[in-house]
């Protein structure tokens, strides 16, 4: 059913303000439906119109396509997870990069269990187009997380770390989808800390441990600052 808008509900407000404060109707009410236990294929623009209480035809007025705003939910997801972890690191203080991988994963842990929407947009099962390009980026961004610099390794041993750091990536993303599914039946600090030390474990084998941090915080920062 269309939504019939009040002519006062925008008074007084610039187009500018209108297409903002619409944009985001339109994103809180797409985040709602996935929270609330919904399926990626239940954001449509009618539903997402609907539950927002805005006209159909203002949604191109923010997204040129359903793909486009499953991509703004994704870099939203990103910079929400991302946060949270940052705040948590700040307030747990680690002194070391053990510790703050293991602080890193629990929060998020945390947030994914916290919120559904971000977790079907980051680890999700589904095949959208937009989303898997979004965590094939994503995954190259880690990627770079995970493996030594290559100025710092010879040719020889180029291949092995592109390995290594695949079987991390892999494992990181599967874990993260079982856990957000919820298969796992374990504390979030039993998760963190065998997560943490399988990690760590492949990234000495390939020599990424030292100068994580750097790079974690390198990551972390193009992440915000790229949304």
């Amino acid at each position: 059913m269309a939504v019939d808008e009040p002519r006062t509900r925008w008074a007084g407000l610039s187009l500018e303000q209108r297409t903002g404060e619409r944009r985001r109707l339109i994103l809180d009410a797409a985040f709602a439906l996935l929270d609330a236990g919904g399926d990626i294929g239940d954001v449509t623009i009618r539903a997402v119109s609907r539950d927002a209480g805005v006209h159909r035809r203002y949604f191109h007025e923010s997204f040129s396509s359903r793909d486009s705003l499953l991509s703004a939910m994704f870099d939203e997801a990103a910079v929400g997870l991302v946060s949270e972890v940052l705040d948590a690191i700040r307030a747990a203080r680690p002194d070391s990069t053990q510790a703050t991988l293991r602080v890193f994963i629990r929060a998020g842990l945390t947030h994914l269990r916290q919120r559904n929407a971000h977790a079907a947009l980051m680890v999700g099962r589904d095949t959208e187009p937009a989303l898997q390009e979004k965590r094939v980026d994503a995954l190259a961004a880690f990627r770079s997380l995970v493996s030594a610099p290559e100025d710092q390794v010879s040719s020889e041993v180029k291949s092995r770390n592109e390995v290594l750091a695949t079987m991390i990536e892999g494992a990181v993303v599967e874990f993260g989808r079982r856990w957000a599914d919820g298969e796992l039946g374990v504390d979030v600090d039993t998760a963190a800390d065998a997560a943490a030390d399988a990690v760590l474990s492949l990234m000495a084998l390939n020599g990424s441990v030292a100068g994580a941090d750097e790079r974690a915080g390198a990551l972390w920062r193009a992440t915000i600052d790229s949304r």
